[in-house]
């Protein structure tokens, strides 16, 4: 199996380039709250509701036009810039990655395709868990898995894709976006060095 893209849906349009979502069957798009959309490439969609028609037979209940609309302006704004939010996302994650690797304990787990808006590593050894403990007593949030998974347990989809349950373990990803500055990505890496110090024998 190989791993084509770290996120598990595609929330945000902008996040990809053309042709990153072509092996994709479905596309998830929720530009705002209280609306979203589905986009089929190649395979066909069946009702997921069962409990009456509408409009279409794919939902059932009738249509927001306001909130429509308003998906429709979030997405235009936000493809408007895209290709200058990527390259600045891209060129965020590519210093995280230069400097984060030069760490011995450090290994990423994300591939190398995959959306440069998080990032998913390791560090050997320690915790998830616990490096995000460290980090959260600097100020700064990281994520380990989701909300909803079960405490202790290693990240499915890291184990997935590295077959190492360990690793998966310690696994936890840093979010970037087109608003994350490079200011910040140096208290974060400072932040990093003082955890890895003390976590890492």
């Amino acid at each position: 199996m190989r791993c084509i893209d770290e996120v598990g849906f595609v929330r945000d349009l902008s996040r990809f380039k053309a042709g990153n979502v072509a092996a994709e069957k479905l596309v998830e798009l929720l530009p705002i709250e209280g609306i979203g959309a589905a986009y089929a490439f190649a395979a066909g969609l069946f009702p997921r509701l069962r409990s009456g028609g509408s409009t279409t037979p794919y939902r059932s209940g009738t249509p927001a036009l306001g909130m429509a609309v308003s998906a429709e302006t979030a997405l235009r704004l936000a493809l408007g810039q895209q290709t200058q939010r990527i390259a600045h996302v891209s060129g965020l994650n590519q210093r995280l990655s230069a400097q984060l690797g030069q760490y011995p304990a450090v290994r990423f787990n994300s591939p190398p395709n995959a959306v440069p808006h998080i990032l998913n590593l390791s560090v050997t050894g320690v915790k998830g868990t616990v490096f995000q403990r460290a980090l959260s007593e600097q100020g700064v949030c990281v994520s380990v898995r989701s909300a909803c998974a079960a405490e202790g347990t290693p990240s499915a989809a890291v184990y997935a894709v590295s077959h190492d349950r360990r690793n998966a373990l310690s696994s936890w990803r840093i979010s970037l976006s087109h608003l994350t500055t490079h200011e910040e990505l140096t208290e974060f890496l400072r932040a990093f060095a003082r955890c890895y110090q003390a976590l890492v024998p």
